[in-house]
C-alpha cells in the first residue's frame, strides 16, 4: 500500500469512515492483530549535525528497532515514559495521519536475478517498487545488507528526504522496516547512497 501523509486535523479523535483507508483488512477478521512500532536513533531538533552517526543504517547494529506487539523483542531497552518524536525542519512537532492506496507490486527477485534482467525489464521493476509503501516488494538488497536471523518481508519503505517531517538519516536515505515471516519480530535498515 502506498501511504500519503497529511497533517492531523485539529480533532485527533476523528474516526476515519473508509476502513480500507485506515489499513483494516476485512478479509482476515480472525488473524490476531499486531502493531509494529518503529524507533530510530535521531537527534533532537538543532543537534542533528552532532548526533548523526553512520551506524544508524545497520539493521542489526542496535541503534534502531522495530518492536512488534504482541511479539518477541530481544534487544536492549531503557524504561522511559516519554522520548523523542517526529518534528518538522523548523523544530515544530510533526503528527500525521496516513491515507492508504491499494497497489500491486511485482514478485520479489534476488539481486542476482535483478542484475540478469534485460535493461528495460530492470527499469520497469525498479520503477514499480521504488516508492514509499507499507508492505509490498523492496528493491533487491545485497544479502549482506539484509537483517540477520531468518527470513524477512518488507513492512515499510520511506525515502526520508521526501517526507513532510524531518529525519536526518544520511545524504539520500531510504528507511526499510522488515517483519519476520511469522510477524512476531522486526528489524530496521537505512540504505544511503
Amino acid at each position: 500500500m502506498r501511504p500519503t501523509a497529511r497533517r492531523t486535523d485539529p480533532d485527533p479523535h476523528e474516526q476515519p469512515t473508509d476502513q480500507r483507508r485506515c489499513g483494516l483488512d476485512a478479509r482476515s477478521p480472525t488473524r490476531p492483530g499486531r502493531v509494529a512500532y518503529v524507533f530510530l536513533t535521531h537527534g533532537d531538533h538543532g543537534s542533528d549535525g552532532e548526533e548523526y552517526g553512520p551506524d544508524v543504517i545497520l539493521a542489526d547494529g542496535g541503534e534502531n528497532a522495530v518492536v512488534v506487539q504482541p511479539g518477541a523483542f530481544v534487544g536492549p531497552t531503557i524504561p522511559l515514559t516519554s522520548g523523542p518524536t517526529l518534528y518538522h525542519e523548523d523544530g515544530s512537532p510533526a503528527e500525521y495521519t496516513v491515507d492508504l492506496v491499494r497497489d500491486e507490486d511485482p514478485e520479489p527477485v534476488s539481486s542476482d536475478e535483478y542484475l540478469k534482467l534485460p535493461a528495460e525489464q530492470r527499469d520497469r521493476h525498479f520503477h514499480a517498487v521504488d516508492h514509499d509503501k507499507i508492505g509490498g516488494t523492496a528493491l533487491p538488497l545485497d544479502r549482506l545488507d539484509l537483517p540477520g536471523g531468518g527470513s524477512w518481508r518488507l513492512l515499510l519503505r520511506l525515502a526520508t528526504n521526501w517526507t513532510p517531517f524531518h529525519l536526518n538519516l544520511g545524504a539520500a536515505p531510504v528507511l526499510l522496516a522488515f517483519l519476520s515471516t511469522d510477524g512476531r519480530a522486526g528489524r530496521l535498515l537505512v540504505e544511503d547512497s
